[in-house]
């Protein structure tokens, strides 16, 4: 049981480890309203013309009268690991981390979030590829509530670990670097560590403090 843990803790921790120290912050600066198009618009319209009858609480509508009312709203930058880790050096996470080209951008109705865009860009436009992921916009939404993703520049980042299905929401703030950014374990993730993963203080600390925890699990160490 034990190892189970640790490899579930690796996976998150060593996404902040590389072998070489030069390499360079992966993050670019986005601006929200410069990805919210007509054309990303066009799509949301498409895709939900073919919502099925019947299906519409998957994706986050209660009937289709609501179609007519949606917005698009906060986007969302998605983060993946750097591929190619090594334990041997710990880096901070705006070195570790990059845009995968995916984003997903808040459907609304009214400012509330009822389901997630996912946008892919595709010769240098933003386009809409699908719709869904409703409980995960009903969390971000609370999230928003206390946090007021909007009333930042830049767009809110989430880091995805798709292996083990678990999503860190890095808290907003366009005055700190990611490294002094606070890491939030959204549902997803909390079903998978439960209370083996930490969130207080910057996100680097958290990070460090499962350092020596995956080095003993790499030498196979209990």
């Amino acid at each position: 049981m034990k190892k189970i843990i640790l490899s579930l803790i690796i996976i998150l921790v060593s996404a902040f480890i590389l072998l070489a120290e030069e390499t360079e912050v992966v993050v670019p600066k986005l601006i929200s309203s410069d990805i919210i198009s007509g054309e990303l618009k066009a799509d949301l319209k498409k895709i939900i013309t073919i919502i099925p009858v019947g299906e519409e609480h998957q994706y986050g509508f209660t009937d289709r009268k609501q179609f007519d009312k949606v917005e698009l709203g906060t986007v969302f930058q998605i983060l993946t690991p750097i591929p190619d880790l090594s334990p041997v050096q710990y880096l901070p996470p705006e070195k570790a981390w990059r845009p995968n080209g995916l984003l997903k951008v808040a459907v609304s109705i009214n400012s509330e979030y009822r389901s997630l865009l996912r946008v892919e860009k595709k010769d240098g436009k933003y386009r809409g590829i699908s719709l869904g992921e409703p409980e995960l916009a009903k969390e971000l939404n609370d999230l928003n509530k206390k946090y007021g993703f909007n009333n930042f520049k830049n767009p809110t980042r989430i880091v995805s670990i798709e292996k083990i299905a678990s999503d860190f929401l890095i808290i907003p703030d366009d005055t700190l670097s990611m490294d002094d950014s606070k890491i939030y374990p959204l549902e997803s993730a909390r079903k998978v560590f439960g209370k083996k993963i930490k969130h207080k203080g910057r996100l680097s600390k958290v990070i460090k403090a499962y350092h020596p925890i995956m080095i003993k699990y790499i030498q196979g160490v209990d």
